[in-house]
């Protein structure tokens, strides 16, 4: 018996119409429902109308008129539930499908060359359009299953490749690598980075650069940055130009400074001296802030203080920041014992120690307008930007101690160890009713 070779409309009973797959389970699509009663047959043209493509008809020669056992299962489950589980992703390109037989008897239509092929041929994964926006899907680097759900999906253990009838399964290394990238590749950008990220973070060491291996000779350097610590909204620079544009008192602008703080958080604006005295310390005392920023907290935990942690930062609040000019000689010992310089760092803490003990406390010093200027000196000694409150400290301390005759018995505040509210206070019109300790 003579051996003829199988036209389009015999490729058409081999493959199913949703996942293009080549099964033994294949059924034809009913368009009747010739049994009544509730086991009657599915109209599954209407079904593959509704959930897969709207344009499809059993009476177009060119398209496959078979289903398999998964696809029917899902159509099914799609009509009862509308569960997105069983949702198709994507689905062939059949528009244009060219079935024009060529010299010699054949076409070359994706549905006949992977008819054509046996067993151990890789199939030809035709060209797939997304089910949700009709946008072509580029499947160059793919090896996907195009059926719409992956119950059925086996990958090697070893090399990640799929296994199944007439797909390549080499298992080799470079097969592996392959296999992963493909994998990442499919996902979300999220995910990409996510997976980056975590990959160089399990990487990298003490060094701020690292060699990467490629797929070709030249090797890949990625120089791994440093966060920078998120800056105040209201720097004291920035506060200064704003009051230099509005032409406003200082008193005015420490309203505005404090009604931005009640409503944008303490953070918002630049914090109080002491603490910018430690931060100081931390960035120039050690080649790395983080070591810095850790030193300070192991002493801090040695005379039983924190700072508070407040979006993502950390501060030392007033009565903390009084407790720690109260022991300074302990951080000294602690700097000395670490064999650390404080040097000119440790002369503006001792100096702003005596301004705060000379100024706030319940007897003036007489002194006190000589530990103003021997603080001013110092800080500017550091080389750092002035702050608002030190300006504030050098300018109107002094100034409102002269306008009230000398006296500070006029402050009432609740709380003894609060020295840094006096930095809020200070002010010409500044009444007695006020009772309340402002927190820096």
């Amino acid at each position: 018996m003579p051996y003829f070779a199988k036209d389009h409309n015999e490729f058409l009973k081999c493959f199913c119409i949703c996942c293009m797959k080549k099964s033994n389970d294949l059924r034809c699509i009913q368009t009747k429902c010739n049994k009544p009663g509730p086991k009657q047959a599915k109209n599954y043209e209407s079904l593959i109308k509704r959930f897969f493509w709207e344009n499809y008809s059993v009476e177009n020669s060119d398209l496959p008129k078979m289903l398999c056992s998964n696809c029917r299962k899902n159509l099914v489950s799609l009509e009862k539930t509308d569960s997105k589980r069983f949702l198709f992703k994507a689905r062939p390109k059949y528009e244009g499908l060219n079935t024009r037989v060529i010299r010699g008897g054949k076409c070359e239509c994706f549905i006949c060359v992977n008819g054509r092929k046996n067993g151990t041929e890789t199939a030809t994964l035709p060209p797939m359009v997304s089910y949700e926006t009709n946008a072509d899907i580029d499947q160059s680097h793919s090896n996907l299953n195009l059926s719409t759900t992956n119950e059925n999906l086996v990958l090697c253990r070893s090399c990640f490749q799929q296994i199944g009838k007439g797909i390549k399964h080499p298992c080799t290394k470079l097969a592996k690598q392959r296999n992963l990238m493909h994998i990442v590749q499919s996902t979300s950008p999220v995910t990409k980075e996510k997976i980056l990220s975590t990959t160089i973070n399990n990487l990298v060491t003490h060094d701020a650069k690292i060699t990467l291996n490629t797929f070709g000779p030249k090797k890949l350097v990625v120089s791994i940055g440093v966060v920078e610590p998120k800056t105040p909204y209201f720097s004291h620079s920035k506060l200064k130009q704003l009051q230099s544009k509005l032409h406003t008192s200082d008193n005015k602008m420490l309203e505005i400074a404090r009604f931005i703080r009640v409503n944008g958080g303490r953070k918002s604006v630049e914090p109080c001296i002491v603490d910018k005295l430690l931060k100081i310390i931390e960035k120039n005392l050690f080649e790395d802030t983080n070591q810095g920023f850790n030193f300070v907290n192991s002493y801090l935990s040695t005379i039983n203080l924190a700072r508070v942690p407040y979006q993502g930062k950390h501060r030392l609040e007033g009565n903390a920041s009084n407790k720690f000019l109260k022991k300074l000689d302990c951080f000294q010992i602690y700097l000395d014992e670490h064999n650390i310089i404080g040097g000119k760092y440790m002369k503006a803490l001792r100096d702003f120690s005596d301004v705060v003990h000379g100024c706030f406390g319940k007897i003036l010093n007489p002194n006190y307008s000589d530990y103003i200027k021997r603080f001013s000196q110092s800080f500017r000694d550091l080389g750092s930007n002035i702050p608002l409150k030190v300006h504030i400290v050098e300018h109107h301390v002094e100034e409102f101690i002269v306008m009230k005759g000398g006296k500070f018995e006029f402050f009432h505040y609740k709380s003894k160890d609060d020295s840094i509210w006096a930095l809020y206070s200070c002010r010409p019109t500044l009444s007695s009713s006020i009772k309340k300790k402002a927190n820096v």
